[in-house]
């Protein structure tokens, strides 16, 4: 379930469509719920990746990747997406950098899907027909919650300091 690089815009505007397929969509299919999920997070790792080397964005992602780390985890442990391929992108030179407005832009689709999801994953926990997918829709809330909080620079225990600041 390993998604291909792409140009960030492409990138965005998949999270920009998850996010309203996840808005619009039926919250009690929970294995569709999940799949389009991962397929935001997979989305959102991408645009976090193109705004990573931007200045203003680098400690947010730098907070925002353990986040995504432990909602992807999440997700693998749901019966939907055991046994595929659940990993995330990594960081490497293929990725095409964002700066300025751009990278602006690609952070605030990150933060609006990590908006949306957290009651789409609650209502859908309540239907769901396994007690893992019900277990990973209820710990993904607080995971998505998480992600957007490190975005806006909210999150309390992720405290990003550059090398030379470090105790």
């Amino acid at each position: 379930m390993l998604i291909e690089p792409a140009p960030p815009s492409q990138w965005q505007a998949k999270l920009v469509d998850v996010t309203k397929a996840l808005a619009t969509g039926n919250p009690t299919a929970t294995s569709t719920v999940l799949v389009t999920a991962w397929e935001g997070l997979v989305a959102a790792r991408w645009c976090g990746l193109a705004v990573a080397a931007d200045p203003n964005w680098v400690g947010r992602h730098a907070n925002a990747e353990s986040a995504e780390y432990d909602f992807a985890i999440e997700l693998s442990r749901s019966s939907t997406l055991s046994g595929c391929d659940v990993k995330l992108p990594i960081r490497n030179s293929s990725v095409e950098a964002l700066s300025g407005s751009a990278a602006d832009s690609a952070v605030s689709v990150i933060i609006a899907f990590s908006a949306v999801i957290p009651p789409i994953l609650l209502a859908s926990a309540r239907s769901a027909d396994t007690w893992e997918d019900e277990r990973t829709c209820r710990s993904s809330v607080r995971l998505a919650r998480t992600l957007g909080e490190c975005w806006q620079g909210l999150h309390p225990s992720y405290g990003y300091y550059p090398a030379t600041r470090r105790h």
